[in-house]
């Protein structure tokens, strides 16, 4: 009887250390966190971005000549006369033109004066203006390229802030270690105009977008996208990331009407407020299809012309 209790309690102490094995191979593999097959890297991958103060340059589609702007494409707003030059229409028999005027900064397009109003929200410097911003990206190795539906994460919305850092609250992606990344973002997140795609084949995402008919809904979007990045050597995980504005300001200035004339409102007619921008190449296609609206801005005081030049 002893040799057998001897057998059965050396058993026993055998099987005792066999599960204590499993739970610290157990407790190992929990500290490799995996992406798909791939052992995800410990830093967690945050962002600090930064909004171009300039605009950002237009990219021209296929079939428009090298003088084209976005107001000379087919939008409604009026008859072409020149590649920088619409004409509206006319009040009181004077014609009113829209010229179409560039700058290098967005200063003059913030605020209104006596003469002047915007026809959208004011243009932000700041991403926390819009609350955060969404962010979707691909992994791949090097040599590669982007594959199939984004397998780092898709519309991940970065919405908290410190010291310049941006994280994601709901779950915050970390770096793929010795591979390569794509991250395409945009700002507001969430809008209701502003509707990002889910992309698949490795490609990048596209926004569709429908201009509100309200100013104050008519919030400025802006745009980023860094390729081909690598995990920072810092230490840190910090990616910086560079937005620009994808929309364009338009301010109306009163000049040479008639003397008494006075402007309560502005209305533009017919306008096509819909297309889709894509991330990958820059360009925005109008839709051309959809219905045509009007826009139109009551100024907060009349402006009342003086027949003087302005």
């Amino acid at each position: 009887m002893k040799g057998i209790v001897a057998k059965i309690s050396r058993g026993l102490a055998l099987g005792a250390a066999m599960v204590l094995s499993v739970g610290l191979a157990t407790t190992s593999c929990t500290n490799e966190r995996l992406a798909g097959d791939v052992e995800e890297g410990r830093q967690q991958l945050t962002f600090a971005p930064t909004v171009s103060e300039t605009w950002r340059e237009v990219a021209q589609k296929s079939g428009e000549g090298a003088g084209a702007t976005r107001a000379t494409a087919d939008s409604g707003l009026g008859s072409v006369v020149s590649s920088s030059t619409l004409e509206l229409g006319s009040v009181a028999g004077d014609s009113l033109y829209l010229h179409v005027t560039t700058t290098e900064g967005i200063e003059s397009s913030v605020g209104a004066t006596s003469d002047s109003l915007e026809l959208r929200a004011a243009p932000v410097t700041d991403v926390q203006t819009h609350g955060g911003f969404g962010v979707t990206a691909y992994y791949y190795d090097a040599g590669a390229s982007a594959t199939g539906t984004p397998n780092l994460m898709n519309n991940v919305f970065y919405d908290t802030v410190s010291s310049g850092e941006w994280k994601a609250t709901s779950s915050t992606p970390r770096w793929m270690p010795g591979k390569l990344h794509d991250f395409y973002a945009w700002a507001p997140y969430n809008h209701p105009g502003y509707t990002v795609s889910s992309p698949t084949g490795g490609a990048a995402p596209t926004l569709s977008v429908t201009i509100p008919t309200s100013v104050a809904d008519q919030k400025d979007l802006l745009v980023a996208k860094a390729k081909g990045v690598t995990e920072p050597t810092s230490g840190t995980g910090v990616q910086p990331l560079t937005f620009n504005h994808a929309l364009t300001a338009v301010r109306f200035v009163a000049k040479e009407v008639n003397a008494g004339i006075e402007i309560t409102s502005i209305t533009l007619e017919g306008v096509l407020n819909q297309g889709t921008y894509a991330f990958g190449t820059g360009l925005w296609t109008i839709d051309t299809s959809k219905p045509r609206v009007n826009f139109t801005q009551t100024l907060p005081t009349p402006v009342t012309s003086t027949g003087t030049p302005q």
